[in-house]
């Protein structure tokens, strides 16, 4: 369709590799990172050239791992006044919150936090730029069925009856999320469960 230009194919196909990037835990996406700590307070802006996007799943310092805790709620049962005492010592927690990270127990030294986390994909911008995220035998089923399903739902839209050409993409692209997750060499990097071992969880 002469409406459908290269730059939006362009726009479409970073906005399926941004989705991919939320669905399934690439490896090719895993990173790591520093920061250190800030006197006197529980928390530090993510740095921007982490190109953080999502799971954080690992911090050690040069003492001793971290325990990662799922969110802000999950560590407030822990350890219910860590945002008002302020408690002095090494790091024994970690979470995101918002642009944040969130730390329990202040070292009284500026501690460095080597993170492992997930990052953004790298955008398209050329036509000589390959989706490396996405593994080669598959990155043409993965985001043609994302790009064709987000242009039939627009174009389908406010018509009648079933929209046969959005059903049959968006089916073709959850196929090829299926795949993407069973036929490939997705992160085993993950943060491990807490376990609180005085009670069940």
């Amino acid at each position: 369709m002469p409406s459908i230009s290269r730059d939006v194919i362009t726009s479409k196909l970073n906005d399926g590799l941004d989705y991919v990037a939320s669905q399934v835990l690439l490896t090719t996406l895993e990173s790591t990172g520093q920061v250190d700590t800030i006197l006197g307070t529980n928390r530090v802006v993510i740095p921007s050239d982490w190109n953080y996007h999502r799971d954080l799943f690992s911090c050690d310092t040069n003492l001793e791992n971290v325990q990662i805790i799922g969110s802000m709620e999950h560590l407030k049962r822990i350890v219910p006044n860590f945002d008002v005492d302020l408690n002095e010592g090494p790091v024994t927690y970690l979470t995101i919150s918002g642009n944040y990270i969130v730390y329990c127990g202040i070292p009284s030294e500026v501690t460095t936090l080597t993170c492992g986390y997930f990052t953004n994909p790298t955008h398209l911008e050329n036509d000589d730029d390959i989706p490396a995220c996405i593994p080669l035998g598959l990155q043409k089923k993965v985001l043609e069925s994302y790009v064709c399903h987000d242009l039939w739902e627009n174009i389908e839209d406010g018509i009648e009856g079933r929209k046969v050409n959005t059903t049959y993409y968006r089916e073709q692209l959850r196929l090829a999320i299926e795949e993407l997750e069973d036929t490939t060499e997705v992160s085993q990097s993950r943060k491990l469960m807490y376990r609180d071992y005085n009670q069940w969880i």
